[in-house]
């Protein structure tokens, strides 16, 4: 053997390699079989992930029958067993079950319920033990409301991380395991859901009061017992619900999330009142996302939207905010209400005190009423932007802003990569500046009127040299009679235009 295969770190090095593609898992396979040397850090890497189907084929071929059907994401395996199972069946599983990390079970890629009922008996969590995640993803058909009940197999001491699906009330039991203490007393993240269900939401609530180092949750509704607990816990850095209870208390004098730096919520009148109670959050990431909502949904007035802003003004740290994202859910909507839903200038600017901004999404109804004086204090408010995304659903109609406005981000945002904004391109600056957006390779422009392509187009190969993809809000939309009638009424003719700048500038 030659003296460098006797350092394991070298012999770990190696293997890894083989480790970085899946193209190289059958590789692997075969370094596992070749030496000892190898045959421990292959094994490590081959089943540090591992779906529950390929787990149980570590069974004797006998033992089962596996039915494949569907080509390439639509395939879907059936495993059924054909003979009773015995202790001496589960050497090869008890053996790599040892590596596993992360276990996988998707109801919709392989069926292996009627498997499971036989094999369920003989497997404990003890047989699992570098098990830190599992992600169970159920369906609800013939068997997938009864498959929840064998997550119980692998709740390992060491389990970090759990995902399961919203299959109430069978789901429950698992819930409320979780919260004792030794069961899993180093879960750090939890993502299960409730649909809402009252009992189910009282389950999920009594489990969260329960644990005591979590660092990560996503569910959608908690009693303002458990969201008062996760307001105080110091190891909390993510957060993702539904909404939030009227009866969620105010923090007065205690901690409010004191570690928390992501939060994703999706009820608009949650988020404010969230906000509104509190003060110099350190958030680095914050979205308020309504297209998440479970059913119908509304867009929110410009006064929603601006009560929102103002809430994050008041409630979110200057200059901890990165990423900030504000979705308006789709909802019926017509043309002559758009004053009601245009967002306002004084809304924008009460966001200019962040800083430290590098990716901003705001997508409403109608867009926004912004001037070219209200685009430089912009401009000049987020130097660390990347990502500037002020999308509408129906478009902008007759904006303000012009072309001009590109000019201020040249001059105070040379970072900038994507930028969408609605302005009027029918007047082209003659004057060539001094700055320009030179890794500027996206714009979308919404509805923005333009009546001289070649004119734009050359203004813009000047302006933005890497500009290859520019897209309107005709580009984006899936166009229904709902959307079309309310629609900008301009938006096709001005679409037909602005692909002949895209066509002119990938010609260039």
């Amino acid at each position: 053997m030659h003296r460098c295969l006797q350092v394991p770190e070298l012999v770990e090095l190696i293997t890894s390699q083989l480790s970085v593609h899946r193209q190289n898992l059958r590789d692997l396979a075969v370094l596992a079989r070749t030496s000892t040397v190898f045959s421990d850090h292959a094994l490590r890497l081959l089943w540090a992930s591992a779906t529950l189907i390929n787990l149980l084929r570590c069974l004797p071929s006998d033992a089962y029958s596996l039915r494949v059907k569907g080509k390439g994401s639509a395939t879907k395996s059936t495993m059924t067993p054909r003979r009773s199972l015995q202790d001496s069946d589960f050497e090869r599983l008890r053996f790599n079950g040892a590596y596993v990390r992360r276990l996988f079970c998707k109801a919709d890629a392989a069926d292996t319920s009627r498997m499971f009922r036989n094999v369920h008996p003989w497997l404990s969590a003890s047989m699992f033990p570098m098990l830190g995640v599992v992600y169970w993803w159920s369906v609800h058909s013939e068997h997938g409301e009864g498959d929840i009940r064998f997550i119980e197999c692998f709740l390992a001491p060491g389990l970090t991380e759990i995902h399961m699906p919203d299959n109430w009330p069978a789901t429950m039991p698992i819930v409320s395991s979780l919260a004792i203490a030794t069961r899993c007393p180093q879960l750090a993240d939890l993502s299960c859901f409730s649909r809402v269900d009252p009992a189910a939401v009282s389950a999920l609530s009594e489990c969260v009061r329960g644990l005591d180092h979590l660092q990560s949750i996503s569910t959608d509704v908690l009693e303002g017992p458990a969201l008062d607990h996760l307001s105080r816990l110091t190891s909390l850095r993510q957060l993702n619900l539904h909404s939030i209870p009227a009866d969620f208390p105010s923090p007065r004098n205690q901690p409010f999330f004191p570690s928390l730096l992501d939060l994703e919520l999706t009820d608009f009148d949650s988020a404010s009142r969230f906000f509104e109670r509190g003060r110099e959050i350190a958030l680095t990431s914050c979205a308020v996302d309504s297209m998440n909502e479970y059913g119908p949904t509304n867009f929110s007035s410009a006064h929603e939207i601006h009560r929102l802003i103002s809430a994050i003004e008041g409630g979110v740290s200057h200059s901890s905010l990165t990423s900030l994202t504000i979705n308006d859910g789709y909802g019926s909507f017509h043309r002559s209400d758009a004053p009601i839903f245009t967002i306002r200038a004084s809304s924008l600017h009460r966001l200019f005190c962040f800083n430290n901004l590098t990716h901003v999404t705001m997508f409403t109804a109608v867009g926004f009423d912004l001037d070219d004086a209200t685009v430089v204090d912009m401009a000049r408010s987020w130097p660390q932007i990347e990502s500037l995304m002020l999308e509408s659903c129906f478009g902008s109609s007759r904006p303000r802003t012009t072309l001009r406005c590109l000019e201020a981000f040249a001059q105070y945002c040379p970072r900038l990569v994507r930028l969408s904004i609605a302005f009027d391109a029918t007047v082209v600056p003659s004057s060539e500046g001094d700055f320009y957006l030179k890794r500027l390779m996206r714009l979308e422009v919404d509805a923005s009127p333009i009546s001289n392509a070649g004119a734009v187009a050359q203004f813009l190969a000047r302006m933005c040299p890497r500009l290859r993809h520019v897209c309107t809000l005709v580009d984006k939309e899936d166009e229904d009679e709902e959307w079309e009638a309310n629609a900008v009424p301009e938006a096709f003719g001005y679409d037909t235009i602005w692909k002949e700048v895209k066509s002119i500038l990938q010609g260039s």
